[in-house]
């Protein structure tokens, strides 16, 4: 018997005031951190940019990436790790994107400099 289990499932709530939140729970063995800025997170972000300009949304914009459990070798402390950005303007930032990135990476361990 083969069992079909999905790798990540995705979750998107959009309120009646335009607000919109997307994320992924992902098994800690499918995630990645080099990939994970790039691959997870950008696309939830385009979404969710997506989804709030077609709801018509109002207000500031703001992400907020949560990292919640997860068991990588060099990551210090276990639990969250929470990573804002905002206000900012509607579409995905690249800059925003790479300071997550390396956010991320300390996070789990990884000697990043900032540029």
């Amino acid at each position: 018997m083969h069992s079909c289990v999905p790798k990540f499932i995705t979750l998107i709530r959009a309120g009646w005031d335009g607000a919109v939140a997307v994320g992924q729970k992902i098994a800690a063995e499918d995630v990645y951190p080099d990939a994970l800025v790039e691959h997870r997170i950008v696309p939830d972000w385009r979404l969710a940019d997506q989804l709030i300009e077609r709801l018509g949304g109002f207000g500031d914009v703001y992400i907020t990436v949560l990292l919640a459990g997860g068991r990588f070798p060099r990551r210090e402390q276990p639990g969250q790790t929470v990573m804002r950005r905002g206000p900012l303007l509607p579409g995905v930032d690249e800059q925003h994107v790479a300071s997550i990135g390396r956010e991320l990476s300390r996070a789990v361990g990884n000697q990043i400099p900032e540029p």
